[in-house]
Protein backbone atom coordinates (compact mmCIF):
# COMPACT_ATOMS: atom_id res chain seq x y z
CA UNK A 1 0.00 0.00 0.00
CA UNK A 2 1.15 3.54 -0.65
CA UNK A 3 0.01 6.88 0.77
CA UNK A 4 1.01 10.55 0.57
CA UNK A 5 2.33 11.93 3.85
CA UNK A 6 -0.31 14.68 3.97
CA UNK A 7 -3.21 12.23 3.86
CA UNK A 8 -5.68 12.68 6.68
CA UNK A 9 -7.99 9.84 5.64
CA UNK A 10 -5.30 7.19 5.44
CA UNK A 11 -5.08 4.05 3.38
CA UNK A 12 -7.35 1.07 4.05
CA UNK A 13 -6.11 -2.46 3.41
CA UNK A 14 -8.22 -5.61 3.79
CA UNK A 15 -5.63 -8.01 5.22
CA UNK A 16 -8.01 -10.98 5.33
CA UNK A 17 -8.88 -10.87 1.61
CA UNK A 18 -7.48 -14.06 0.13
CA UNK A 19 -6.72 -15.67 3.50
CA UNK A 20 -7.97 -19.20 3.93
CA UNK A 21 -8.13 -21.88 6.57
CA UNK A 22 -7.67 -25.56 5.74
CA UNK A 23 -10.46 -26.50 8.19
CA UNK A 24 -12.88 -24.00 6.66
CA UNK A 25 -12.93 -21.74 9.74
CA UNK A 26 -13.49 -18.02 9.22
CA UNK A 27 -10.27 -15.98 9.32
CA UNK A 28 -10.44 -12.55 10.97
CA UNK A 29 -8.08 -9.72 11.85
CA UNK A 30 -7.25 -10.18 15.52
CA UNK A 31 -4.93 -7.26 16.36
CA UNK A 32 -2.34 -4.76 15.10
CA UNK A 33 0.95 -3.86 16.77
CA UNK A 34 4.51 -2.80 16.07
CA UNK A 35 6.67 0.28 15.87
CA UNK A 36 5.70 2.70 13.12
CA UNK A 37 5.21 6.44 12.73
CA UNK A 38 1.52 7.07 12.30
CA UNK A 39 -1.72 5.47 13.41
CA UNK A 40 -2.86 1.96 12.51
CA UNK A 41 -6.39 1.07 13.52
CA UNK A 42 -8.48 -2.01 13.01
CA UNK A 43 -11.80 -1.63 11.22
CA UNK A 44 -13.35 -5.05 10.78
CA UNK A 45 -10.85 -7.02 8.68
CA UNK A 46 -9.16 -3.83 7.49
CA UNK A 47 -6.14 -1.95 8.75
CA UNK A 48 -6.44 1.82 8.32
CA UNK A 49 -3.03 3.52 8.35
CA UNK A 50 -2.72 7.32 8.68
CA UNK A 51 0.77 8.88 8.57
CA UNK A 52 1.81 11.11 11.46
CA UNK A 53 1.21 14.78 10.55
CA UNK A 54 3.78 16.00 13.08
CA UNK A 55 6.61 13.51 12.56
CA UNK A 56 6.81 12.91 8.81
CA UNK A 57 8.95 9.99 7.72
CA UNK A 58 9.08 9.29 3.98
CA UNK A 59 9.57 5.58 3.29
CA UNK A 60 8.26 2.28 4.54
CA UNK A 61 6.26 1.84 7.71
CA UNK A 62 5.66 -1.76 8.80
CA UNK A 63 2.47 -2.62 10.67
CA UNK A 64 2.43 -6.07 12.18
CA UNK A 65 -0.88 -7.85 12.69
CA UNK A 66 -2.35 -11.14 13.76
CA UNK A 67 -4.96 -13.20 11.92
CA UNK A 68 -6.99 -15.81 13.74
CA UNK A 69 -9.40 -18.59 12.84
CA UNK A 70 -10.60 -18.80 16.44
CA UNK A 71 -8.21 -21.67 17.16
CA UNK A 72 -4.82 -20.64 15.82
CA UNK A 73 -3.25 -17.22 15.35
CA UNK A 74 -0.57 -16.23 12.85
CA UNK A 75 1.50 -13.08 12.64
CA UNK A 76 1.96 -11.15 9.38
CA UNK A 77 3.28 -7.77 8.20
CA UNK A 78 1.80 -4.96 6.12
CA UNK A 79 4.24 -2.49 4.54
CA UNK A 80 2.88 0.98 3.87
CA UNK A 81 5.06 3.27 1.75
CA UNK A 82 4.69 6.90 2.78
CA UNK A 83 5.53 9.10 -0.21
CA UNK A 84 6.07 12.75 -1.07
CA UNK A 85 4.45 12.24 -4.49
CA UNK A 86 0.83 13.20 -4.95
CA UNK A 87 -1.34 10.49 -6.51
Amino acid sequence: ASIHWRSTTGVTVNVVDGASDVDGNTVTLHSTFGTYVGTATRSGNNIVFVPSPSNVIIGNQVVQYRLSDGIQTIQKKLTVTVTNTLP
